[in-house]
């Protein structure tokens, strides 16, 4: 019995690995494909406060539902004079381009 718990934890060591490989890997494609770039000031292209001005705070890789690979922002709204609000948006390459 404790070999075999052994055998889970080195298993689950070397998945938590390919797992952080898989993730940086992703990372670095959505920055590829996406036309924004983290820091920027643009408008916001999701449903929600459509039109306003956001900061992108993040970029990621996601899979659509028929196993396309898609990326998505994340941002904080700006107030008119330029600070941040506490809303957080987010739209992702459909919307980009569907707007």
């Amino acid at each position: 019995m404790p070999e075999l718990v052994e055998k889970y934890k080195e298993l689950t060591k070397e998945k938590e690995a390919l797992d952080a490989k898989v993730e940086a890997a992703g990372n670095a494609l959505a920055l590829e494909l996406c036309p924004y770039k983290v820091g920027e000031v643009v408008k916001v292209k999701g449903y929600s406060f459509r039109g306003r001005s956001c900061r992108i705070t993040n970029i990621y890789l996601k899979t659509g539902w028929k196993g396309d690979v898609e990326w998505a922002v994340r941002g904080i709204l700006l107030k008119k004079d330029g600070t941040d609000a506490k809303n957080a948006v987010g739209w992702d390459s459909w919307n980009d381009k569907n707007q």
